[in-house]
């Protein structure tokens, strides 16, 4: 599943997750964005910096998109907390054939870890 998501040429993708919702057919990805405009948080970098550089996106996809990895409607809080760790355990974001923090590339999917 494929899923473009535009950043900036200074911004780079430091984490992602996964929110799974009881009763809902949508789920959110929430992505993590490091902004190195200024120069505090361009010193500091992606990994060192504080959450005053970093702001969170969150979209909205249909949960069939996502069939193929697994994902399901959740039909009870407990479901939906379940599918929520198991996808942020074993589903990674990639960009190419590489992880996808530390890069700004649009071309956003998800995949099985490898091992799962």
């Amino acid at each position: 599943v494929v899923f473009p998501i535009k950043l900036g040429s200074k911004e780079l993708h430091v984490n992602q997750g996964w929110e799974f919702v009881a009763g809902s057919d949508r789920l959110t990805i929430n992505y993590k964005i490091f902004n190195g405009t200024t120069s505090a948080c361009a010193s500091k970098g992606p990994w060192k910096s504080n959450d005053e550089c970093k702001t969170l996106r969150r979209f909205s996809y249909p949960i069939s998109a996502f069939k193929s990895l697994g994902a399901r409607v959740p039909r009870t809080k407990t479901e939906a907390y379940t599918l929520t760790r198991e996808f942020n355990t074993k589903v990674e974001f990639r960009a190419s054939n590489s992880p996808l923090n530390g890069t700004n590339s649009p071309d956003v999917y998800a995949s099985w870890k490898n091992g799962y």
